[in-house]
């Protein structure tokens, strides 16, 4: 059975993270999106069988086949949900040649993100 939204799954304490959904819930195509903290664990009751080894380092994204992604390609996920400049983007983040600075950026960004704008808890 097929889930109606894509399922994204965030890390909840973190600020910079929080901030990220709150700008994603207010874009056109949000409605096609479920927002979870990670901490939760709903989203690995719901989907008991995929590779959830990544969920303290990374984004992931379930689509609606119940498809599994972390990190950049978890964004491409989201992206094709926003549009169509959106969906550019996550072309972008795909192609073969982009895959590897996608990897690193993530990574930068992924390990800094408690000091990054927004970082700090409400």
């Amino acid at each position: 059975m097929e889930q109606d939204r894509v399922l994204v799954v965030y890390d909840g304490e973190c600020g910079f993270c929080r901030a990220n959904v709150a700008l994603l819930r207010s874009l056109p195509g949000a409605d096609r999106l479920e927002f979870l903290a990670s901490q939760s664990g709903e989203a690995q009751r719901r989907h008991p069988r995929a590779d959830w080894s990544r969920l303290g380092e990374a984004i992931h994204a379930v689509r609606r086949d119940g498809a599994v992604f972390a990190g950049p390609m978890a964004i491409a996920a989201v992206l094709d949900e926003l549009g169509p400049a959106a969906r550019a983007a996550a072309r972008l983040l795909r192609w073969e040649p982009a895959k590897p600075l996608a990897e690193g950026a993530y990574r930068v960004v992924a390990e800094n993100r408690h000091r990054l704008p927004g970082a700090k808890k409400d």
